[in-house]
């Protein structure tokens, strides 16, 4: 029984990402978490690493659409979110909103965009948490696939995925601080 303890402990940094990455700040990491599926694919079973980061992502989904959806309501944000009630993207997403948000789920689209729209569109926290499982699983599967048959350490792959986040994650930031502001 202290063997599984131990071998599920090490499992901690793989757990931590995923709720760091999925969290409301995930937009602040993209594509942090393709490289921690890479290299615990190697570690570990696929099926039970796609499995943990769907799981625990769609979790941390739930706190995002309950933070999101707060936000969406407050009084400096009313005309904004009437005006994208109305707007074009959320009456498209009204029409098949289960296989919008299952395909940004699946898809390289940054997530917090199915989450955006599901918001604005009133859709049922539910089917839309069952739509982010059923596109991550997948997705997360053949990614811990990949990172199976590389022939790349582990190591050289969770360096490389922390190397290109502090990349994108600068660019992102750089690109914030030289925009021109309205007035």
């Amino acid at each position: 029984m202290t063997e599984w303890w131990a071998e599920l402990a090490k499992l901690g940094p793989f757990v931590a990402t995923t709720l760091l990455v999925h969290g409301p700040w995930s937009p602040l990491f993209p594509a942090a978490f393709e490289p921690m599926l890479l290299a615990f694919g190697k570690l570990y079973p696929p099926l039970l690493i796609a499995g943990l980061g769907a799981v625990l992502s769609v979790a941390m989904e739930w706190l995002n659409y309950r933070l999101y959806n707060w936000m969406s309501e407050l009084k400096r944000l009313e005309a904004l979110r009437a005006r994208a009630v109305s707007g074009r993207l959320v009456q498209l997403f009204g029409k098949r909103p289960f296989l919008v948000v299952w395909l940004f789920a699946l898809s390289p689209a940054p997530d917090w965009g199915g989450r955006i729209l599901a918001i604005l569109a009133g859709y049922d926290i539910r089917r839309y948490l069952l739509a982010f499982l059923l596109g991550r699983l997948p997705k997360f599967w053949l990614l811990a696939t990949i990172g199976e048959a590389l022939p790349i350490s582990t190591s050289a792959m969770v360096v490389g995925g922390i190397i290109l986040t502090i990349i994108l994650l600068s660019i992102g930031l750089w690109r914030h601080a030289h925009l021109p502001r309205a007035s």
